[in-house]
């Protein structure tokens, strides 16, 4: 009877531990699934990062994307914007820096163009959640 009790308490556990961390990714919407002039934003926004900011993030790091070794450079993050539009949060839910996290200097070189911008009114008071990066399809 006490590892009945035992084994209850443990799935228990499990089960709502399981739904607090599902449920905190729902509060954030993909950035593919933004509409109409928030979407435009953010697709205007992303264009410059990824010209501006992640290419020039890759080469100081000395990160090279091939299909022999390295496929994968991206962080997928949520970043929360607020009603003045300044990024208060970000969220890292999965990085993948070559099968490897990413290092603090690669995030920080990644999220500073955003935590230095001011985002649009389509955008504020919004959690959304995008891939930072890309990969190859080899």
């Amino acid at each position: 009877m006490k590892a009945l009790k035992k084994y209850l308490i443990i799935f228990l556990f499990t089960t709502i531990a399981g739904h607090l961390i599902a449920q905190s990714d729902t509060n954030y919407v993909w950035s593919y699934q933004l509409d109409g002039e928030a979407w435009h934003k953010w697709d205007s926004i992303n264009h410059v990062w990824m010209k501006e900011v992640y290419f020039p993030c890759l080469k100081v790091n000395n990160l090279k994307m091939s299909c022999a070794g390295c496929v994968y450079i991206y962080i997928d993050a949520g970043l929360t914007i607020d009603s003045c539009g300044k990024l208060i949060d970000i969220k890292i839910f999965k990085e993948n820096i070559c099968t490897e996290k990413a290092s603090d200097k690669l995030k920080k070189c990644f999220f500073d163009y955003y935590k230095k911008m001011v985002f649009p009114l389509s955008l504020r008071n919004r959690k959304i959640k995008a891939k930072f990066g890309t990969g190859l399809t080899c």
